[in-house]
């Protein structure tokens, strides 16, 4: 009789988990499909309070299914939003930031990603996005030595992904690894020129319709050369594209185009 009550409750246990599973599954399968809504709506202080209760309920599902795609979405979402909100708060950026790092981070080394020949979508989403994560960290916290340990892997990474598929979201792997050249000190493999060169493949063809692309050449590569001329070009492109209502990255166009102002009010300081 003990016997047969224990089996009935380890069986209703295990039906019991299953069912979590399964509704954290689906509920992380819906999040992923309604990214699109989120990427397309104009009103960017909706965003803004909306999207925190989004990410509180991902990492509540997280911890009950590992689901690619969920972890794929936090780590988008976290440093999207710090990248998009926290320019003047860089406490909080920095802990959206490394949360967004950690998410994607633990899935990246029990996958080894890193090593794996062939990718997946949604492994290469992943690694994509804990690139830009860190890319993103590093350049808020240019003053912090500590930040710099994650260059090797933003470098490795997305010389990895580039291999795979260079035009990925609109050419962003270009300004990443333009980033990293302009960043690193020329006896380490720093190329000031082979980072302009990126940075103008990253702002053609489809890379011009995502104006990040070109707020993040505006922002490093004139102030490093003191190309005020350039820096000027850039920034007001960027004010006056045709492209900032293209319905799939209107959010990512107009987070480029409020940095952008705010970079323009800096210009003083910057030349």
């Amino acid at each position: 009789m003990k016997k047969l009550i224990l089996t009935i409750s380890s069986t209703i246990f295990l039906a019991s988990c299953s069912i979590d599973r399964f509704a954290a599954r689906k509920t992380s399968e819906i999040i992923d499909r309604g990214n699109d809504s989120v990427f397309s709506d104009p009103n960017l202080q909706y965003i803004k309070e909306s999207l925190p209760a989004n990410l509180k309920l991902m990492e509540i599902l997280i911890a009950t299914d590992k689901n690619p795609k969920l972890i794929k979405n936090l780590s988008m979402g976290f440093c999207g939003y710090a990248f998009a909100f926290y320019d003047d708060n860089k406490e909080m950026a920095n802990d959206f930031y490394l949360r967004g790092i950690k998410y994607s981070e633990e899935y990246i080394k029990n996958k080894n990603l890193k090593d794996k020949q062939k990718l997946n979508e949604v492994e290469f989403e992943i690694l994509f996005w804990n690139t830009f994560c860190k890319s993103s960290y590093i350049d808020l916290n240019r003053d912090d030595l500590n930040a710099l340990i994650y260059l090797n892997d933003i470098e490795t990474q997305a010389e990895k992904l580039f291999k795979i598929n260079p035009a990925y979201f609109y050419n962003s792997l270009y300004s990443i690894l333009a980033s990293v050249y302009a960043s690193k000190p020329k006896m380490i493999g720093g190329d000031i020129l082979k980072a302009k060169e990126y940075f103008e493949k990253a702002i053609s063809g489809e890379g011009e319709k995502l104006l990040i692309n070109k707020f993040i050449y505006a922002k490093i590569y004139p102030v490093l050369t003191d190309d005020e001329k350039l820096f000027d070009e850039l920034t007001d492109e960027i004010l006056n594209s045709k492209h900032k209502n293209i319905p799939e990255i209107m959010f990512f166009n107009n987070i480029a185009i409020i940095k952008t102002q705010k970079l323009k009010e800096k210009k003083n300081e910057l030349f």
